[in-house]
């Protein structure tokens, strides 16, 4: 049996786990309204603002490498988008167009 799945051995798996798990610890996390739901934010460091915006489909660990880089000397601000990470999804219908 291969113990690869995508290219990944299940060590590699364990080891992003652990990574997202104790990124994701060291942060503020904070929620804010937004519209009849709310919106949730990740906070780390101090110093000048840094805020990371991700793609579409996505969370704030699109920046989970890029995180630790920032973090020392900047507060790095991660939002989820409404509608996805840990964000509600808004009330109304929206599409990308």
């Amino acid at each position: 049996m291969n113990d690869t799945q995508f290219g990944f051995s299940a060590a590699d798996w364990s080891a992003a786990a652990a990574t997202y798990a104790e990124i994701g610890d060291r942060a503020a996390r904070v929620t804010t309204p937004c519209g009849e739901g709310k919106m949730v934010w990740r906070i780390w460091g101090q110093g000048e603002p840094l805020v990371l915006v991700h793609g579409g489909a996505g969370s704030w660990s699109h920046w989970i490498r890029n995180i630790p880089a920032f973090e020392g000397d900047r507060m790095v601000i991660a939002p989820d988008l409404p509608g996805l990470g840990e964000s509600a999804m808004p009330p109304v219908p929206y599409s990308p167009e």
